[in-house]
């Protein structure tokens, strides 16, 4: 299946043993073959083992109804006896039917994973974990669910869960994926923005499509995406992820590399990231520092890219920046010479937009210099010159280069509250010129046969 992309928008079955019975279908399947309608009482897929409202032997849990359409429903089936953590494998060949898992548990790549509550008020993953979606389990595609698994939690940079490489280690070199430090990783880690964190999952290559990576479409046609077009937040290659939308006007959205942002502007010339940071690629069979930058061969696919700061794009309708390890340590690779802005923030300039400047071009300078040049902080302007220029719109805390607190975000957990005006450019996107992100809280993972 399919993560739909982030938390706040991301793997699979085999065929299964685990006894003969007929799994119940608690929304008014037909049990008997004779097409009389069976609407037994909806179980409870939280609740502990006895509990859930099923016959003895039995749990509460996804079927899938068809494993190519990602249809299916919750109902009784017998329980299992695999553990968390076990392999485990489906009813049927074709990945379809119930799983091998004891009760609690979910087959999601092959591998027994803790049933979640993805609202988080009933059952919750540890701190190793973190409660992820995928397409047509525990709900219709594109749809909501009911639940999630609590898949582990990694680095989307380093590819590393713990100690392990690739979501781990010796996991990842199994099945039909080429394994790991190749160009085919089975397993890969995915950003989920909503939750902050990084979880393992799927690539590409283990549902036996060509990993899609940075300023490259994210569509149905090529497995990165459902029927709808919604992306799956695992429909890229690992390490990329499916954020800006492709061209101004555009409703498709791209692939785009995750990087280590870095303070820039026109005296720290660091728009490509930081150079210092571990990354790794696909085809790296181990982090390498230099490897989190936007730059050809590395997170980018043309020189004129940079690597932007994930907060803007985290920025609540009250203005308020959820506490978040993404804020400021992880970044997306954004092609600026593909899209145009509106310095005057007021509409006038909108007819005829400018084209986005990049970090390295602008002024240094604090919120408070920058607002103090300008005046009122209201009036908005094109630069003049982007090396003496006095217009709000010169300086680089204005275009989103710096972290969140030097930009105007208090520090400390929790939500921070912004402390300056307003900037340069909208954090949402407001016209069809403008960088627009993905809308990250609706995606989910895509789920595969035989490997996570």
């Amino acid at each position: 299946m399919k993560k739909l992309a982030l938390g706040a928008l991301i793997a699979a079955f085999a065929a299964c043993g685990g006894g003969s019975a007929t799994p119940k279908d608690t929304g008014g399947g037909d049990d008997t073959g004779s097409g009389a309608i069976d609407a037994p009482p909806a179980c409870s897929v939280f609740a502990d083992a006895g509990a859930q409202g099923c016959a003895t032997g039995e749990k509460c849990t996804w079927i899938i109804d068809d494993a190519t359409a990602d249809t299916g429903h919750l109902g009784c089936a017998t329980a299992g006896g695999a553990a968390i953590g076990a392999k485990c494998t489906f009813s049927n060949a074709d990945h379809s039917g119930f799983d091998s898992c004891a009760t609690g548990g979910f087959c999601i790549g092959g591998i027994c994973e803790q049933i979640c509550d993805n609202t988080g008020t009933a059952k919750t993953c540890d701190s190793a974990h973190s409660c992820g979606t995928y397409e047509g389990v525990f709900g219709p595609p594109g749809g909501t669910d009911i639940a999630g698994v609590c898949d582990p939690t990694c680095d989307p940079l380093t590819q590393s869960a713990g100690s392990a490489i690739a979501c781990g280690g010796a996991l990842a070199c199994e099945g039909s994926g080429s394994g790991c430090g190749s160009n085919g990783p089975s397993l890969g880690c995915y950003a989920s923005f909503g939750q902050g964190t990084g979880t393992c999952a799927n690539t590409p290559e283990s549902r036996g499509t060509a990993a899609t990576l940075d300023d490259k479409p994210c569509t149905h046609a090529g497995g990165c995406a459902n029927a709808s077009e919604q992306a799956f937040l695992n429909g890229c290659g690992p390490g990329y992820v499916p954020f800006f939308r492709d061209q101004p006007g555009s409703t498709t959205v791209d692939c785009d590399g995750l990087c280590a942002p870095k303070d820039a502007d026109n005296v720290t010339l660091a728009e490509v990231g930081d150079p210092t940071a571990l990354g790794k690629l696909p085809q790296d069979p181990a982090p390498v520092v230099g490897h989190s930058t936007c730059q050809v061969n590395k997170k980018a696919l043309k020189a004129a890219e940079e690597c932007s700061y994930s907060w803007p794009f985290l920025v609540g309708t009250d203005g308020t920046l959820p506490d978040s390890p993404f804020n400021d340590g992880l970044g997306i690779c954004f092609d600026y010479g593909k899209f145009k802005y509106d310095p005057t923030q007021n509409g006038s300039g909108s007819a005829n937009p400018i084209p986005e400047v990049n970090c390295n071009q602008l002024r240094p300078g604090t919120l408070a210099e920058s607002e103090a040049k300008e005046g009122s902080g209201t009036v908005f302007a094109k630069c003049s010159s982007f090396s003496t220029g006095s217009e709000e719109d010169c300086f680089a805390v204005k275009h989103q280069c710096y972290s969140a607190e030097r930009s105007g975000f208090g520090s400390g957990s929790g939500s921070a509250a912004f402390a300056g005006a307003h900037f340069t450019k909208p954090f949402s996107g407001i016209a069809a010129h403008y960088r627009m992100p993905l809308s990250m809280g609706t995606l989910k993972f895509r789920r595969a046969g035989g490997i996570h």
